[in-house]
């Protein structure tokens, strides 16, 4: 079952997300991370994410996988733990959450062998 929503929907319920967890308190990058994600919820009946809701800049990346922003932004430490490499629009660095989906979906063997347990 395919479900039309027109662009002023789409804006509201945006507008209400935010507004909700603005008031909860969350970080800034959260919001815009939670927003991304909702809405592209919404969209998935439309055949998927569109580019701009797939693309996660470094502070987003840090916040999406819950690792510190150091280790988005060292290279060597990317490497260490075998993040997906990022891809470059200008000079700025992006991730497709797609492609992290598919890396801590990767990860899920290793919690089994003890390797990840706490």
């Amino acid at each position: 079952m395919k479900i039309e929503i027109d662009d002023d929907a789409i804006k509201d319920l945006a507008f209400q997300l935010w507004a909700h967890l603005y008031y909860a308190g969350a970080e800034p990058r959260d919001l815009n991370l939670w927003t991304a994600l909702a809405i592209e919820t919404k969209l998935a009946a439309r055949g998927g994410p569109p580019f701009g809701l797939d693309r996660l800049n470094p502070s987003e990346m840090a916040a999406y996988l819950g690792i510190a922003d150091e280790i988005v932004s060292n290279r060597t430490k990317r490497q260490h733990f075998g993040l997906p490499e990022p891809f470059a629009i200008g000079h700025r660095l992006y991730w497709r959450r797609s492609e992290l989906d598919e890396w801590i979906e990767a990860q899920r063997p290793l919690q089994g062998a003890g390797v990840c347990d706490d």
